[in-house]
């Protein structure tokens, strides 16, 4: 080998070290980033979720509705328009929200619902309205 192949080599394998640092830290600069733009829209949601409760808590008070064992609201009897629009919107802010802790966790969001819906049950106050797995409306 001469010289010159040597020193031609030597550049190419460090070019490629390179190439490749470069690579990493672009790879660990998103995903520093995606993990920062998820922590925000986490903290948006939660910020959605404190905002709704008040309504969430009374159409539960009143008996409107009630949480399911999937981790969403559902409504327990009769249709109620205003009931029927908090319904949707916190059931699809909880499953964004499943979705990006399940990301985080490596799991499924249906695991991180089922979590959220076994809490729920838990914490619900006596006379809030659960729905189990068989699809039957029990008051805690």
């Amino acid at each position: 080998m001469t010289r010159q192949t040597g020193i031609h080599e030597g550049l190419m394998m460090t070019s490629r070290r390179s190439v490749l640092t470069k690579m990493i830290l672009v790879a660990a600069a998103l995903a520093f980033t995606g993990a920062a733009q998820a922590a925000d829209r986490t903290a948006e949601l939660q910020e959605r979720f404190k905002q709704r409760f008040a309504q969430v808590r009374s159409l539960k008070d009143a008996g409107k509705i009630g949480e399911t064992s999937t981790g969403l609201l559902a409504e327990v009897k009769g249709s109620d328009a205003g009931a029927a629009k908090v319904i949707a919107d916190e059931n699809a802010d909880r499953q964004e929200l499943y979705g990006l802790i399940a990301k985080k966790e490596g799991t499924t969001p249906d695991v991180v619902a089922r979590t959220n819906a076994t809490r729920n049950f838990q914490r619900a106050k006596k006379g809030d309205w659960l729905k189990a797995d068989d699809g039957q409306w029990r008051q805690k």
